[in-house]
């Protein structure tokens, strides 16, 4: 992701607290709750970050000529 958007950055940290959260509320540590935390964070973060690379994706395009706006 480019940097100066700020997505990279901000994408991580989201990351970090969602994943921390999914995984505090494991009460049991049984390798299917752990497993079912992983897959609430990934329903929870994966659209969101998926959007984010696109736009970065397309913003690097245009800035670098690869796309014109149409």
């Amino acid at each position: 992701m480019l940097p100066n958007a700020g997505l990279g950055a901000v994408n991580a940290m989201l990351d970090a607290v969602i994943l921390a959260n999914e995984l505090y509320e494991v009460r049991e540590p049984s390798s299917s709750n752990i497993q079912s935390a992983f897959k609430e964070y990934y329903t929870e973060r994966y659209s969101r970050a998926q959007i984010d690379f696109h736009t970065s994706k397309q913003t690097a395009q245009i800035i670098s000529g690869q796309v014109t706006r149409a």
